[in-house]
């Protein structure tokens, strides 16, 4: 199967590692509008429910991206001077990083 990818985002690359791996004798292309290495400020984060699905189809890249990010299981919102903790769905998050 022949597979075009428009955007190169982490979406984007880990789609085409998931359809590469299903079937190796997919030829992908994945079609992005920025340089290498260009960055923007932001990183990336998954709940733990989403790094659970990543683990079923594929637990080397879960495993790398678990090893290699910060998770937290709660947040605090700060509104003038009170802060109060916020139950949310825990989280796994990198940074940006410029090369």
């Amino acid at each position: 199967m022949r597979i075009v990818c428009i955007g190169g985002g982490p979406a984007g690359l880990y789609f085409a590692l998931l359809m590469k791996q299903l079937n190796p004798a997919h030829r992908i292309t994945v079609v992005e509008r920025n340089r290498p290495y260009d960055i923007f400020g932001w990183g990336v984060v998954f709940s733990d429910a989403t790094m659970e699905n990543m683990r079923l189809w594929d637990r080397e890249s879960a495993d790398q991206i678990e090893v290699a990010f910060n998770h937290w299981d709660e947040s605090n919102c700060t509104s003038r001077t009170t802060a109060s903790a916020v139950a949310a769905t825990a989280s796994s998050a990198s940074a940006a990083r410029s090369s």
